[in-house]
């Protein structure tokens, strides 16, 4: 959340904490965008915090809470559950006529780019599996697998798009990208300051 409050305070977008209610979860933010029309989103924010071991070979793998482990193949599927998690809590506002955005980070920082193919592969279909070259970085993608899908076409229209806060150096500032869906309840705007799309 902290580097979205510094996006945010970097583009001037007001972020107003949404209060809980008796008998269900609330999304975090109202987002105000400095936008003429004042564009409001209502954000909920995921964090995914797996850790990671990387052997020898440079093979990465997960370490879930279960005390299962996964390849990074299979990283479609924690991005899948956040989606089914934010879901409930995003509709309401959806079916009120508001854009929404599930915003998701990792915990592990280390892998955080892995998002940059998990995100898309987890809304369309498809499982990414990751290589890694050169010990920790960079990340490269070696193959598609076929896979499910949360946010596409008829599933999940609720949720008008996925975003991460990105940075490109340490001297670069930070970036909202946000991959949309392709048939949402209602969707975002076509520009929104200080918003990069991926479609």
């Amino acid at each position: 959340l902290a580097r979205f409050e510094t996006w945010a305070a970097t583009n001037k977008v007001e972020l107003l904490k949404i209060p809980e209610e008796s008998g269900r979860k609330t999304p975090d933010y109202k987002a105000i965008f400095p936008d003429t029309d004042r564009t409001e989103v209502i954000v909920e924010a995921k964090e995914i915090d797996t850790p990671f071991t990387v052997d020898s070979e440079a093979t990465i793998t997960l370490q879930p809470k279960t005390g299962r482990s996964e390849e990074m193949k299979f990283w479609g599927d924690p991005v899948r559950r956040k989606i089914k998690k934010a879901h409930p809590q995003l509709a309401p506002y959806a079916r009120d006529g508001r854009p929404t955005l599930l915003l998701i980070g990792m915990w592990t920082p280390a892998i955080d780019r892995v998002l940059n193919f998990a995100i898309p592969f987890a809304m369309r279909g498809g499982k990414p599996q990751i290589g890694v070259q050169g010990g920790a970085f960079p990340f490269v993608l070696e193959g598609i697998a076929s896979g499910g899908k949360q946010l596409a076409d008829d599933t999940n229209t609720s949720i008008s798009g996925i975003g991460r806060v990105v940075k490109e150096s340490h001297v670069s500032p930070w970036r909202l990208v946000v991959y949309r869906h392709n048939n949402p309840m209602i969707a975002l705007p076509e520009a929104l300051p200080g918003v990069d799309y991926f479609d």
